[in-house]
């Protein structure tokens, strides 16, 4: 939704800039623990407080609609 705003705003280099870094803090979590989970941290490269492993409901959303679509 941020993205969409981003570019509907023609700000296509900010989304672009924010896609990159959140695909790569996912996949950062993804080498440290080895699972996607639920959330993330705000704050830090990290799984989210209360998370749970394996879940690939909204995850799901960064190795398939953001790489596909803003990088």
């Amino acid at each position: 939704m941020i993205l969409r705003g981003l570019q509907k705003c023609g700000q296509q280099r900010t989304a672009v800039q924010l896609a990159k870094q959140y695909y790569w803090a996912v996949s950062e979590v993804y080498k440290k623990t080895g699972t996607f989970w639920e959330n993330y941290a705000p704050d830090m490269v990290d799984k989210g407080n209360q998370s749970r492993p394996d879940f690939c409901g909204w995850t799901a959303i960064v190795p398939i609609s953001i790489y596909r679509e803003f990088l």
